[in-house]
């Protein structure tokens, strides 16, 4: 099993401006997801982002991707799954591929590390092909898209229902 964890982390926001660097209890929002991605050591880290001040901070956790998400990719109407398969692409470009996708969105700064491995050792025991589990504001749904399994954290794919398949 070979996991990739895939952190979303664009500049922009329709509501909150700069969102992602915004202040939490002193530290910015998305030091929270690179906090618990550097606790997953077994995996894989990919940040996707468009912003440098965000990969300067993720620097700071030992993420040391220097990938900038294109602008199109980036923007307030941008699907999330898109960034996703252009991270992925990238990243076959340097023979690195992967048989999951934990993405680990920096909105949900109170995610509990127990949780996030009670997910992932469930895959493994099960071979689920989709897994949703809903905790107060964490929501994570397992999708099957290119035989890659992704792992999608605090979002719901209202758009992109089409992708959902159940576990049968």
């Amino acid at each position: 099993m070979r996991v990739l964890i895939f952190i979303p982390a664009r500049a922009g926001s329709k509501g909150i401006k700069n969102k992602n660097l915004s202040n939490l209890k002193n530290k910015p929002l998305i030091s929270y997801t690179f906090k618990i991605a550097k606790k997953l050591k077994k995996f894989r880290t990919f940040l996707s982002t468009d912003s440098k001040k965000i990969i300067k901070i993720g620097l700071n956790y030992g993420i040391k991707d220097n990938y900038i998400r294109p602008k199109k990719l980036s923007g307030s109407n941008s699907n999330i799954i898109d960034a996703v398969f252009h991270g992925l692409d990238h990243l076959k470009k340097n023979s690195e591929k992967f048989t999951h996708i934990l993405l680990l969105q920096p909105t949900s700064p109170f995610r509990l590390l127990k949780d996030i491995k009670k997910i992932i050792d469930l895959l493994k025991k099960k071979s689920l092909k989709v897994f949703v589990q809903y905790q107060d504001i964490l929501i994570i749904q397992y999708i099957l898209l290119k035989k890659i399994t992704v792992l999608i954290g605090n979002i719901v794919l209202k758009k992109r229902k089409e992708f959902l398949i159940d576990s049968k």
